[in-house]
């Protein structure tokens, strides 16, 4: 408006972490008889992290497949919701712009896969998944939830909370054990220290690509019909 007064106010952040600002100007309508009219501007700027952006000239196609792991899929449910509070993801936070990272590593003093989450509003967490020795196979004698973990190019990749969360989701119903039936009929997710089996049929393989790029494939078990039903 060439007219009028106009207030400028900045918020920051909101809930995807971006600036706001609102420019709003009042001036008197076109014949002394008509209201005021008021003109209210809105603009948003989002912030870039030169951590999880990809280049520019990047192409979105998977390759170069160096790093994967397999894990129930409620272990991995488990893990990513818990990353949502120090990331900022909830919109009370106002956040989801810090980023929630993956380290795998493969040295001669052991294997290891990290998942953590940190923010300077409400601290850092650390979710370390236990990695079993070099050459194990799944379903022997060992305490970790993995079935699978390669790792040759060890490393760390960061990723916004609210879009690893979008790509690890899965639908409620493929969560359920169907084994894990209580008395009721209530059913169990499962828990962290969950290993695969009747108790987490639905399995997720996360294998890391070049920049980063994550391929997820949800492994979904499938019974096979009764009798009575063909």
């Amino acid at each position: 408006p060439l007219d009028g007064e106009t207030t400028v106010s900045v918020r920051w952040p909101d809930r995807d972490g971006n600036v706001v600002l609102a420019a709003a100007a009042e001036r008197d309508g076109a014949r002394p008889s008509d209201a005021p009219v008021r003109h209210v501007t809105h603009a948003s700027i989002s912030p870039q992290d030169e951590d999880v952006r990809a280049p520019l000239n990047a192409e979105l196609v998977f390759r170069g497949e160096r790093n994967a792991f397999m894990v129930p899929t409620t272990t991995l449910k488990e893990i990513v919701d818990d990353l949502e509070w120090p990331s900022g993801g909830s919109a009370s936070s106002g956040g989801g712009s810090s980023a929630t990272s993956i380290t795998m590593t493969n040295a001669p003093e052991g294997r290891s896969l990290t998942f953590a989450s940190s923010s300077k509003e409400t601290g850092s967490l650390r979710v370390e998944v236990d990695v079993p020795g070099e050459g194990f196979e799944s379903g022997k004698d060992h305490t970790s939830c993995l079935s699978e973990f390669q790792c040759d190019a060890p490393g760390t990749w960061r990723y916004r909370h609210r879009f690893l969360r979008a790509a690890t989701a899965v639908p409620a119903h493929l969560l359920v054990a169907p084994h894990g039936r209580g008395r009721d009929g209530d059913t169990s997710a499962g828990h962290h220290d969950g290993i695969g089996g009747a108790g987490a049929p639905t399995t997720t393989r996360v294998a890391i690509g070049e920049g980063g790029m994550l391929k997820v494939v949800h492994l979904i078990r499938v019974a096979r019909a009764s009798p009575a039903m063909r």
